[in-house]
């Protein structure tokens, strides 16, 4: 799977959370065989997992668990995939609907929103706004070159790096100007490729 993320079919982040995925298996089976794992089992592996989980993380989780031993199996590891059972499932979307409304509203305030902005300092600033100028998260903005900036025009043409779905969006002023701002303080790059 690694080979995966040399090619760049793969993000980093999804091998980390495959390989973490594939550690709580080893933690919770032991070295059981495949061919010894039954539905009670997975119903128990489940049922560990979401003591600590919420229904989408489980959700996420699960499918992993499938993907992981899919994986060996087309890859000839293991001769069948184990039998899983019927209660081995995602939460249906139902009970995350539930655990989601249970949880309250997740969402910022314009006040809070303009306090954080206010007090951040750079390159913070050039982050937060263009989280909430355009929606980049973090691997976004980490991924962003120099060269998808149009500083005289006001825009951005990034595809997203999760997706490479195409994405063009104006800047607002103060995201141009905490932008200008981050790059003053950038340090040297290590290297031409790095550069921008």
């Amino acid at each position: 799977m690694k080979n995966r993320v040399d090619v760049g079919s793969l993000s980093q982040r999804s091998f980390r959370d495959y390989h973490k995925a594939g550690g709580d298996l080893a933690a919770f089976f032991g070295d059981a065989g495949v061919l010894d794992l039954w539905p009670e089992d997975f119903e128990r592996f489940q049922t560990k997992l979401a003591g600590t989980m919420n229904p989408t993380t489980l959700s996420n989780a699960v499918l992993r668990t499938r993907i992981i031993f899919n994986w060996a199996h087309d890859n000839k590891h293991i001769d069948a995939p184990p039998r899983y059972g019927t209660s081995f499932q995602m939460p249906s979307a139902k009970a995350k609907r539930r655990a989601k409304r249970e949880a309250g509203k997740r969402f910022f305030e314009a006040s809070e929103l303009r306090k954080i902005i206010d007090t951040a300092g750079h390159p913070l600033k050039a982050m937060i706004l263009l989280a909430l100028n355009g929606g980049l998260g973090q691997t976004d903005v980490a991924a962003l070159p120099l060269s998808a900036i149009d500083f005289k025009a006001g825009w951005i043409d990034f595809p997203r790096v999760k997706t490479e779905t195409d994405r063009r969006f104006p800047l607002w002023p103060e995201t141009i100007k905490a932008l200008r701002e981050a790059g003053k303080d950038r340090p040297d790059p290590r290297d031409d490729a790095s550069a921008g």
